[in-house]
């Protein structure tokens, strides 16, 4: 079957969904059975594993003519669109796109976003949607909410997760226990990490306090290890760094800056835990949450708010979940019980869901379905 993958993002461009997408195109393109093209903006690489087109200069209503004339060049089976990026901008040419191709060709759409997004962006998103012969969506939430509409009672939505951007580390342990060795103060033992963006949605703020409780109780050979770049200029990041200040914890917390992400999975690996704590509660499309089950730590996290995730790890003793909200001291009690009574396990955690080969396979079965 041919398939024209869309997405307005590809590295070296900077967006999430497009490294997302050039992993998926990758495993997908190793499947016989596809034929696999792809447009995307023409500031993407020239070179990838897979038929590129990247002659899109702007993704406004003035290129939907050469957009349908490089889909009317490859005639596929399948127009799959990966929506948002950071190239569409707030541009509706990607969402009417379907409009002028459901006619001849089957036509899916991936959400990256919908629950938190505005009002205007829902509507956006809702226009592309509406035409679109499947829909892909990578958080449970979003299946919920646009099942919830009777507007798209006969579009077919199917949830497929996302897989880690970040790759595997592939260190020894030895190797690992020298990297930890070297990121630790000379006082510290062990490590508790964070890895991801920062901001007011990250719980940053809990992490803290509950690490200022373990260091008032006596637990002082713990550190806390940052994985990101914190701003100055930046106010949340700004607030950050004076809370590490003002709790006295600026020897026992690290900032390791920006890490590429080759070396992340060895800096995750070389944590004795994560801890996570969402705002919104965990859900399947966290990246940090995946890249830590991908290094086997264990994991600190907050409830979902979608009952299949937590009912998927309620009874994993890797991960020990949290309320969404002032939960430092839950926070404290999870560390206390990892790291000095050695209640958690490391062994057996659900992985595969995210491997990208399961998530190439789940994608075939969904075009297979629309060949069908």
């Amino acid at each position: 079957m041919k398939v024209c993958m869309i997405s307005g993002a590809l590295p070296p461009i900077k967006c999430g969904v497009g490294d997302y997408s050039d992993i998926l195109c990758s495993h997908l393109n190793k499947n016989s059975n596809i034929d696999l093209s792809v447009i995307t903006s023409y500031d993407a690489n020239k070179s990838y594993d897979y038929k590129i087109y990247n002659e899109i200069k702007s993704w406004n209503i003035t290129e939907l003519g050469r957009v349908l004339k490089l889909i009317k060049g490859i005639s596929p089976d399948i127009v799959h669109i990966q929506y948002p990026t950071v190239s569409y901008k707030k541009g509706m040419m990607i969402n009417i796109l379907p409009y002028f191709l459901h006619k001849k060709y089957k036509v899916i759409t991936t959400l990256h976003e919908y629950t938190d997004s505005s009002i205007l962006g829902k509507i956006r998103t809702n226009v592309g949607v509406l035409p679109s012969d499947l829909v892909i969506v990578v958080d449970d939430r979003y299946k919920k909410d646009l099942e919830k509409k009777k507007l798209f009672n006969k579009v077919r939505i199917e949830k497929i997760n996302i897989g880690s951007n970040i790759p595997k580390s592939q260190k020894t342990y030895g190797e690992i226990l020298s990297l930890k060795n070297k990121l630790l103060f000379h006082d510290k033992k062990k490590i508790i990490g964070y890895f991801g963006f920062v901001n007011n949605k990250k719980g940053i703020e809990n992490i803290l306090l509950a690490v200022k409780c373990l260091k008032d109780s006596g637990y002082k050979d713990v550190q806390f290890n940052i994985m990101a770049e914190l701003d100055a200029s930046n106010a949340y990041h700004n607030k950050i760094l004076k809370m590490i200040i003002d709790l006295g914890l600026n020897k026992d917390v690290l900032i390791t800056g920006y890490l590429r992400k080759q070396v992340v999975g060895d800096y995750v690996k070389a944590c004795d835990v994560m801890v996570l704590p969402f705002l919104d509660g965990l859900s399947s499309k966290n990246g940090s949450f995946i890249c830590a089950l991908q290094e086997k730590r264990s994991i600190i996290t907050t409830k979902p708010q979608i009952d299949n995730v937590y009912n998927k790890y309620k009874d994993e003793r890797y991960v020990y979940f949290v309320d969404r909200v002032n939960n430092y001291k839950e926070i404290y009690n999870g560390l206390i019980d990892l790291l000095f009574q050695n209640k958690f396990s490391t062994v057996g955690n659900n992985l595969n869901d995210f491997s990208w080969e399961s998530i190439a396979d789940e994608h075939y079965k969904v075009y297979k379905l629309l060949e069908n």
